[in-house]
């Protein structure tokens, strides 16, 4: 028998250098974040977004790894057997639509676009999931009602101002699937202003109850684009928005909130990690941004 192995050749094979072209250096919304006035970031880091803008990418980028891309197909292929599915009830109207809004540097792609059964189109975005945490977030559990991630929500909140926009809904559906389960869950979202600023209401569908997200609003979303466009268009780099390593204070606060495990806790306490932002530890520019100056 060979030495050959089937499974490490596809794993290079997934990792291999791809050819690209260059793109248009505008912000997308899946990089949408906020900062309320406590100075609390949600969503995407400003400085990555910055690296990728500057064409660090190849410059100072992690390796790629075959889980990520391994991950990435797998939730891509979750998300299709929706799609599929829903092209099969007759109710999907338009895939991967694309827009641009130039004054603000978006661009972006819709999901898709499906007719609910009053008729009226609801942009929806598709996303999938796996592990403990994600699920007990998402899906919530006998103490807690499930939300949307912080990121995803405020792409939607970009994407239904877009849509209204473009004169074609009010209304988006965020939909999860487990990669590694069958569960699932599906929020519906919309805009409403309060006080001058849109902010997102969202509430589990098929139930009535809403929820009023007060952590930020659409106008913060913006202003923080509008902020990152001032660091590209000088060629400063952004502050760090998040924390590789948390200090002492902030690990024992999170794990008295239930929001970090106590296998990293416990790791910690031995003295074999210091757990950190998730935001940086899936970050491709985590090394270069944490150099030493």
């Amino acid at each position: 028998m060979s030495n050959w192995s089937l499974l490490e050749a596809t794993d290079k094979f997934l990792c291999r250098p791809r050819i690209s072209l260059p793109k248009h250096k505008t912000f997308y919304p899946s990089e949408a974040s906020a900062q309320d006035t406590d100075g609390n970031v949600f969503g995407h880091c400003n400085r990555a977004s910055w690296y990728r803008l500057q064409d660090y990418s190849s410059k100072i980028s992690e390796p790629s790894k075959p889980s990520s891309h391994w991950a990435a197909e797998m939730g891509s292929k979750v998300e299709e057997i929706q799609w599929e599915r829903w092209k099969q009830m007759g109710i999907l109207l338009e895939r991967s639509l694309k827009f641009v809004d130039a004054a603000r540097n978006i661009s972006g792609e819709f999901d898709g676009i499906i007719a609910e059964p009053d008729g009226k189109p609801t942009v929806v975005e598709n996303k999938s999931f796996w592990g403990y945490y994600a699920t007990k977030e998402i899906c919530g559990d006998t103490r807690n009602t499930g939300k949307p991630k912080d990121q995803n929500l405020m792409q939607v909140m970009i994407y239904i101002d877009q849509a209204t926009k473009a004169n074609i809904t009010d209304r988006a559906k965020l939909v999860y699937n487990a990669r590694d389960s069958s569960q699932k869950a599906e929020f519906d979202v919309r805009l409403e202003t309060i006080d001058g600023q849109q902010w997102p209401i969202v509430k589990v569908a098929g139930t009535t109850k809403e929820t009023y997200n007060r952590a930020f609003s659409l106008e913060m979303i913006y202003n923080r684009f509008a902020e990152l466009k001032q660091f590209v268009d000088t060629g400063v780099e952004p502050p760090r928005d998040f924390q590789k390593e948390y200090s002492a204070e902030k690990i024992e606060l999170l794990f008295a909130k239930d929001e970090l495990s106590k296998a990293k806790y416990d790791a910690w306490k031995k003295g074999k990690e210091t757990p950190g932002s998730w935001q940086c530890s899936y970050c491709n520019f985590a090394s270069y941004c944490y150099r030493k100056q």
